[in-house]
Order: C-alpha cells, then structure tokens, then sequence
C-alpha cells in the first residue's frame, strides 16, 4: 500500500502595516542596533514578496521567528521590533545597605586596611548579610553603584633626590 502524504500549503505571510518599501529601506539605513536591524530586513523581504520560509531560509533563522516579527511588526509598526523589557531577578541584598558599607571605613567594621578590596568586601557581605557574591561579581556590583575598588598606588619609600633626578635625565 503506498502512503499519501498531504502538504499543507504555507499561509502567506503579508505585511499588513501600513509602511512602504522605501521606508523600510530608510529605517534600515537610519537603525544602529543590530538586532532591530535584522528584524527590519526581515519585514522588508516579506514586504518585497518573499515567502516566509524563503526569508527564513535567506537570514538563516527560524520560520517561527519571521512569523513572529511580521506579527509583531503588522501589530505595533517599528515598536514592536525592539526588545521588550525584561525583569531581571531581585538583588540579594537591598543596595542601600552596600552604598552604606562602601562609604564607611573597613577599619570601623575591624578591618585592618584603609580602603575596601574585593575580597574584604566580599567576605563582609557575607558575614553581615549572610549573602555570597562570586568574586568578580563583585567588581560590577561596586562599580554599578558608582564606586570603584581600585586603591591608589603606594608612593615609593626612597624618593630620588633632585640631584639624582637630574643626573637620571642627563643619561
């Protein structure tokens, strides 16, 4: 018995929101964020004619992902191109409280050095609050806040005196 297999035409996929190829073409021209970028080609090649897939199959991507940004595209025009906000997870640690520990001194916590170091930090944010960063998380933490890690460098014990200084530039 031979198997028949039925083949479902392809629904055409249209651009129906109102823009015209030449505007498309500007906006591409005009756009600097590459993913919006990709997303105006991929409108402007249905708008042109092509098929879904072709278009797929043209910018190496999914037909599920052309659908979905003619879709969004036929619903919200240039808007719904762009990314939508996404929520990151909650802070560990309110940033209040490590603006407060960045602005006090590690020696009022017991510390004995002048000026906070990854590590220190680290370990006191974990003694305090019971929460752990990984270390070179740390560094993004701080410098999200607007604050930095970096502790000036030490100044040399033995200066050159003036005479040496100009001996050392006659060389």
């Amino acid at each position: 018995m031979i198997g028949l297999v039925f083949l479902m035409p392809e629904t055409q996929l249209r651009v129906t929101y109102p823009v015209t190829l030449e505007e498309l073409k500007e906006a591409l021209r005009r756009e600097k964020n590459p993913k919006i970028r990709e997303r105006i080609r991929i409108v402007l090649h249905v708008k042109s004619g092509l098929s879904g897939r072709k278009t797929a199959k043209l910018m190496g991507l999914s037909r599920d992902t052309v659908r979905r940004w003619v879709k969004r595209f036929n619903e919200k025009g240039f808007e719904g191109l762009k990314d939508r906000p996404r929520k990151g997870g909650e802070p560990k640690i309110d940033h209040k409280k490590i603006v407060e520990v960045l602005e006090t001194s590690p020696r009022e916590f017991g510390y004995k050095i002048e000026m906070w170091t990854a590590k220190v930090l680290r370990v006191h944010l974990i003694k305090t609050f019971g929460v752990e960063y990984h270390p070179n998380y740390i560094y993004q933490l701080v410098k999200n806040l607007g604050y930095s890690l970096i502790k000036p460098r030490p100044e040399s014990v033995k200066k050159p005196s003036e005479e040496e200084r100009k001996a050392f530039k006659k060389r």
